[in-house]
Parts: C-alpha cells; sequence; structure tokens
C-alpha cells in the first residue's frame, strides 16, 4: 500500500488536512489504513504488507527533497507486521514530512 502525502492533501497543522493529527480521533488516512488492513489481512502472506510513502519530504530519513518513494518504515525492506505496523509506520511518518 501507498500513502500520498502529495500538498494537495494540505500541511498536517491545517484542519482540513486529511493527515490532521488529533488527540480526539483518527484522521482520514488512519481510518482507511485500519479498514484497507482489515479487509486485506486474510490475503495477506503471514499478515504482512509492503508500505510506501510518496509524494512529500521524508525528514525522518534525513530527505532534503520530495521523494517519489520511499519505505514508510524507513527500513531497507518495506514489509510490516499487519495492521498495527502499518499504522505505526504511518504515524512515525507524519511527524517528519
Amino acid at each position: 500500500m501507498a500513502i500520498d502525502f502529495t500538498l494537495s492533501n494540505l500541511e498536517i497543522t491545517d484542519y482540513r488536512s486529511l493527515h490532521r493529527k488529533s488527540d480526539k480521533e483518527p484522521n482520514v488516512y488512519e481510518k482507511a489504513i485500519f479498514e484497507v488492513c482489515n479487509v486485506m489481512t486474510p490475503y495477506a502472506r503471514k499478515e504482512r504488507f509492503q508500505a510506501f510513502g510518496f509524494g512529500g519530504i521524508p525528514l525522518y530519513l534525513n530527505h532534503t527533497k520530495t521523494a517519489r518513494i520511499w519505505n514508510l518504515n524507513g527500513e531497507e525492506e518495506a514489509w510490516v507486521n499487519g495492521r498495527d505496523g502499518v499504522l505505526a509506520a504511518y504515524q512515525t511518518a507524519i511527524n517528519d514530512i
């Protein structure tokens, strides 16, 4: 799966952003990840997913320019364990995109 970090989603500090962080409820992407992973988990080998980000500047990976695509977890391999692995990788990413 790939997460869109292009500016079309707005900055995470913008209240209209699909990536907006809130202590009260999951954002649109977190809800989508949850639902998509719930549907796909029975079909995933060993309940693992490859998760990527695209269209942002992943500062947590020491990038200084917009990256076309990167492993969301910041590791050499893009594999994460289940829905919780995808959500954890996403939540780490949005803190430094």
